[in-house]
Order: C-alpha cells, then structure tokens, then sequence
C-alpha cells in the first residue's frame, strides 16, 4: 500500500443528478426577491436643510425595503478636513427609502428632497452595465442624511453596505464612494426679531400728553442665522422715531452673509392719551338754624 490516499470516484445515477438540479431550481425560486437586490449607483446633493444627502440605488427591491430599517446598514466614514480631528467609522440606517426613481428617465428623475429640487450628483455606478429594459434598474433607493458644518469641510465615505441589499451589486467598484469634501450650505433666511420676538410682532404705547398726536416708541431689531453670528438688519421706521396715534407697520428685513433674506412686519400701535376731567367740588346747601318764638 501507498502513503497517498485515494480519491473513491462514486458514480451517480441520471435520475439522482436529475432530482439535485430541480430542488436546487426550486430553492433559488422560492429565495426572498431582496437577495436579488444590491448597490448599483451612488449620488448626493443638499438637502433643504442644507445638509449632505447621499443615495443608493439597490435594485429590485421595492417589495421588500419598506422601511429604512429593511435595508440594513452601511459602513460610513467620517472625517473633518478643518480641524483635523481623526477620522472614525460608524455604522448607520438609511434615514429614508424612495421607490420608483429613474435618474435617467424623465417620467421619474424628480422628487428626490433635494435644494430647489435639484437631480443628485452622479458619485459612482456601474448602470452601464445592467439592463435597461427591465424598468426595474435604478429605480428603488436609499437615503442618508449627514451634517454639515458652518465653515467646517467634511467628508463622508460609504465604505461597506452590511447587507444583500446595499452591499457592492458593481463587482467590487462601487465603494469606496466618496461625497465631499463640502461645507454646510446656508439656504436658510436668518430670522428678524423685535425685542427678542418672532415676527409678526405688536408694541402698543399712549401718548404722554393730551392732545398729542404722537408718541416716541422704542425697540430692539436682531436677527438670527445658521451660520452667520450678525446678520445686517434693517428696518423702514427706526427705534426712537415719533410715531403717529394709530397703527403703523415696520418693514424689518434681516439678511445673512449668503444673501438669504427674510423680510417680517412690527406693528406699533399708538393710542392718545385719555382726557383728564376736571376737578369738581361737590355743591352743598348751607345749614340754617331754625328760628323759635318763645312761649308767653
């Protein structure tokens, strides 16, 4: 005998081989349609806010990601390129889901949450090389929402989907996908304030003296922004102006250093002073003395 094992060679019959195939045929069928599922394209743009929003298209399954939380979660690097801070991975949900949008077609390329309802950037695909003709390409996707900061560059990498839905559909070339470096962008209006209030806003005054037709009223004009710390802020009738007996609106209008702006009302109401009466002395009668005949 040999020191080499031997291979048995085990011959199998027709009818064996036949029976392996269909229930292998059969498993596949009966496979949940999410398995079909993977990351096919990555896109970004700005949401309302002004923060990053990134997309993954997953293919084929709109059936089976009916909330976020069904996609499973990505691998997603954060750095701060301004600070310098070091980098850290975390792994997170989509925010939100969107089903039936086709970059490519014009039927479904709008709708997307993005600033002015922009079509999101292209960051990578590998749509090239799928069928087009399925309507089913490019179709269902997620959604992550990151923040950005004022004057801070940030970039985030999607490095790893964790699941058969968001996991590399290209073949090993759609992540790393990288989305910035960007900085937060101001689309919001600062808002104007009166003496620390939101506005619409009333101050009422009374005249001081009778028979004023006016009265001098003053205020505090700020605004508040994301990013900008001093907005400029105007106002059409100034604090300290005399301002006439009824109602009068203030234009203010607060504009942050991006040029958003944001224009509010203050009504100031003036009422006259009420008439002072005149001192009265009661009228009184005076007491007589009752005169008396003496008795004879």
């Amino acid at each position: 005998k040999s020191g080499h094992n031997k291979v048995q060679t085990m011959k199998t019959s027709p009818y064996a081989a036949l029976f392996r195939f269909i229930t292998a045929a059969t498993i596949v069928g009966t496979l949940p349609q999410q398995t079909h599922g993977h990351g096919i394209e990555v896109r970004e743009c700005r949401n309302p806010s002004g923060d990053i929003r990134f997309f993954v298209e997953h293919w084929h399954t709109a059936s089976r990601v009916i909330e976020p939380t069904d996609a499973g979660t990505m691998n997603i690097l954060f750095e701060n390129l301004t600070d310098g801070t070091s980098p850290n991975t975390r792994t997170k949900y989509p925010d939100g889901i969107l089903n039936n949008k086709n970059i490519y077609s014009s039927d479904h390329a709008t709708g997307w949450g993005c600033i002015n309802d922009d079509t999101p950037n292209l960051i990578t695909s590998c749509h090239e090389t799928l069928p087009s003709t399925t309507g089913q390409a490019r179709d269902n996707w997620v959604y992550f929402d990151r923040k950005a900061t004022c004057n801070v560059e940030v970039q985030y990498t999607l490095e790893q989907g964790n699941s058969v839905v968001l996991t590399d559909g290209c073949g090993g070339s759609l992540y790393d996908a990288v989305v910035g470096p960007v900085t937060f962008l101001d689309k919001a209006a600062p808002v104007p304030k009166i003496d620390g209030q939101k506005l619409p806003y009333t101050i009422e005054a009374t005249a001081l003296d009778t028979g004023s037709d006016s009265h001098i009223v003053t205020f505090t004009a700020s605004a508040e922004d994301d990013c900008d710390a001093s907005p400029i802020v105007t106002v059409s009738h100034p604090s300290g102006s005399a301002f006439p007996l009824g109602d009068t609106v203030v234009t203010v209008t607060a504009t942050d250093n991006q040029g958003n702006k944001k224009i509010g009302s203050l009504t100031v109401t003036v009422i006259s002073s009420p008439s002072k009466k005149p001192t009265t002395r009661p009228t009184t009668t005076p007491t007589t003395t009752p005169t008396t005949t003496p008795t004879t």
